[in-house]
């Protein structure tokens, strides 16, 4: 393919884009790239031709168009490709789940990933309508295929899509899993090896069974009676995704009244009434709120658009409805599970909350601690339960993603609604609310104060200002952030107890700690504040003001410092 018109200032750049336009099915975007290269700035012809997509904590991810560095049709089909031949096809026959969002691509997306599949001969289980990402996952396990993919880009703006893919134990892949499938990408990239097109694959539908057992086993932990559920109201948000039917379901079928915020029930990939489909950015659960206040509601919720977060809102003595973060959820869940006496293996992920370490440990019961990411809490689980007699019980990560009894081996903002929407029902016919609960828990254990605050670095220079400030902060001897002490730092990249991961951690005295690690999905460094305080005569309100006192202290001269970087 050639393009007409002046020589390219960079003949390399128009060899990728030529290269890259025999790979792409999608004649727009062919022409966009090749007058990228032949036109284009220096930042775009970076940008779009020398940059690509790359397995993150996610996933692949991106914005939607042209070149290796974008979502598009051909970047599905190269990596379908690539994930096939690392199974083993054609020689050997594979099975494949394959679901979507409701985002405005996710469709035709899937339809070419099952189209390739079933070009190298595989049998793919394609989901007829958009599925949550639980389910998809869920589907895998329950059919025993090899791998699953499922088409989102969870909770980006409507810019963006995605590309999950999950293995046969039913989790999303690991290193060095994910650099052997870039690797065969490259192949596919540079022409090393073309995959061949055979016969005998298939393309069937994901069975209804499949998702009854689903939503069989979620119930399984659901403890109140049927009268405690029946006296619980819920309002809900499917954040313009894919939650709603499920959620709608699995409450309905357990006495529980629901309250669609209807404007965002249906899925909607122009995300209309939200900036940013994304429960924990502010103003995302506004009409949620209204929502939950005009129905009067006991809890709120609200899922992302591919229902494998959960966001839960309280109502506080003055009637207002106030987020819980993840961390609360998190921990009440935990505790609620081992009241109901669950045993088995607890995690969550570094940056969340010490407190379920101090809850698990109280109670008997494993804990794990992993890299961020649900992809590790699940192999973390895996490999205990290889190795002994525990099985997974509850897992989650501070940014809204939990993970109940197991059922899937990854984030189900599903199945942890039913769970969580059972603990309110128990704690109501208690005459408890969830904010009662967590100052019992706060009483034996101490106040836990956390929070997460994300610096950003736009721009084609962002990834290089990101790496200068790890290595700075990685390689500077840090003794205080202002007058909290360092007690020492743990460097991840060196640390033998955890896979080699980008992250730094300075552990503070009596479990603070402030972590910074380089986002997987976005261009932005994050970093996570904690800091514990006691609760001395039953006084919770007073541990609680002096660690928020604390902890906005922590953040403000750690943010202050990192920015002077």
């Amino acid at each position: 393919m050639t393009c007409v018109g002046h020589k390219p200032k960079h003949q390399s750049d128009m060899r990728l884009a030529e290269n890259w336009s025999s790979l792409d099915p999608e004649p727009r975007l062919r022409r966009k790239l090749l007058s990228v290269a032949q036109s284009g700035s220096e930042d775009e012809r970076s940008d779009l031709l020398r940059n690509k997509l790359s397995f993150g904590t996610a996933g692949l991810r991106g914005l939607v168009g042209p070149g290796p560095n974008r979502m598009n049709e051909a970047i599905v089909r190269i990596t379908t490709q690539a994930v096939a031949l690392r199974l083993g096809a054609p020689e050997d026959p594979i099975s494949i789940v394959v679901g979507y969002d409701g985002r405005n691509d996710s469709k035709r997306f899937a339809n070419q990933a099952a189209a390739t599949l079933k070009e190298l001969g595989a049998v793919v289980y394609l989901s007829t309508e958009v599925i949550p990402t639980p389910l998809a996952a869920y589907a895998l396990s329950e059919l025993k295929c090899d791998a699953g993919i499922v088409v989102t880009a969870s909770h980006n703006p409507p810019e963006y899509n995605g590309y999950k893919l999950f293995w046969s134990h039913g989790s999303q892949i690991t290193s060095p899993l994910d650099e052997e499938i870039a690797a065969l990408m490259d192949g596919i990239v540079d022409g090393s090896f073309t995959p061949p097109k055979v016969s005998g694959g298939t393309i069937k539908s994901i069975p209804k069974s499949v998702f009854d057992k689903y939503f069989g086993h979620i119930k399984e932990y659901e403890f109140s009676s049927p009268s405690e559920r029946a006296n619980l109201s819920v309002a809900y948000s499917a954040m313009h995704g894919v939650g709603g039917p499920a959620i709608e379901r699995a409450l309905k079928d357990s006495g529980i009244k629901v309250f669609p915020v209807a404007s965002q029930h249906k899925p909607d990939g122009n995300f209309p009434t939200v900036a940013f489909p994304n429960p924990e950015e502010p103003g995302a659960t506004d009409l949620l709120k209204q929502t939950a206040t005009k129905n009067a509601v006991d809890i709120a919720i609200a899922n992302d658009p591919d229902a494998d977060r959960l966001a839960a809102l309280a109502p506080t003595t003055s009637g207002e409805f106030k987020a819980l973060t993840g961390d609360e959820v998190g921990v009440l869940l935990a505790t609620h599970l081992i009241e109901q006496g669950c045993r088995g293996i607890f995690a969550c992920s570094i940056v969340s909350s010490s407190l379920l370490r101090k809850i698990a440990r109280a109670n008997h019961q494993v804990f794990l601690s992993t890299l961020t990411g649900f992809k590790w809490i699940s192999k973390a689980a895996r490999d205990k339960e290889a190795k002994s007699s525990e099985r997974f019980m509850f897992g989650y990560e501070e940014a809204l993603g939990y993970c109940v009894g197991g059922v899937v081996r990854d984030k189900d903002g599903v199945g942890a609604a039913v769970t969580f929407c059972d603990l309110v029902a128990k704690l109501k016919s208690d005459g408890l609310t969830v904010w009662d609960k967590l100052d019992e828990i706060a009483k034996v254990h101490g106040v836990f104060a956390t929070k997460q605050v994300s610096i950003k670095f736009p721009g084609l220079s962002g990834a290089t200002k990101m790496a200068n400030l790890m290595n700075k902060l990685r390689n500077d001897p840090v003794h205080s952030f202002g007058t909290f002490n360092v007690d020492s730092k743990q460097d991840l990249l060196k640390d033998k107890d955890y896979p080699k991961s980008n992250v730094l951690i300075f552990h503070l005295p009596n479990d603070g700690r402030v972590i910074v690690r380089p986002s997987g999905t976005e261009p932005k460094v994050k970093c996570y504040y904690q800091v514990k305080v006691d609760v001395h005569d039953g006084n919770v309100t007073e541990a609680r003001k002096k660690a928020g006192q604390l902890l906005t202290r922590l953040c403000n001269v750690h943010q202050k410092e990192v920015t002077s970087t």
